[in-house]
Order: structure tokens, then sequence, then C-alpha cells
């Protein structure tokens, strides 16, 4: 089955969780490869886990977390 986002690149900010989590789940249902960012490493890999995707902690208030991206 090919979907809209077959080949497409997402990056979810806040996808250790809740909505963010539930964003990260069906953009990878979908097709897309996901980059999964948040503020907590072991939630973030385990979503990235989860859907084959990427992790990225990075803490979206501090400038410099956000460069490392």
């Amino acid at each position: 089955m090919t979907s809209d986002l077959d080949g497409r690149t997402a990056l979810v900010t806040g996808g250790a969780g809740g909505i963010g989590l539930a964003c990260v789940r069906a953009l990878a249902a979908a097709g897309a490869k996901v980059h999964v960012v948040d503020i907590d490493e072991r939630r973030t890999e385990a979503a990235a886990g989860e859907v084959g995707g990427w992790a990225h902690v990075a803490d979206l208030t501090d400038p410099a977390s956000i460069d490392g991206l």
C-alpha cells in the first residue's frame, strides 16, 4: 500500500508523549520517515524505536539545543 507520505520526512516536536506521540504514530503509519524531538531522552528514544524513526533530544526553549537539530 502506498500513501501520500511515502518517502516524505516529518519532524515532530513534543513527539515522546500525548498528542505528539499520536502524530508520530500516524505519520509513520502513513509512510513518513519520522524524526522524534523531545526533552525526555528515554521516552524520545522509545517513541522513535517504536516507529523505526530517529530520536533527537532537544529543549526547544534553548537556542543552543535547537542548533543541534
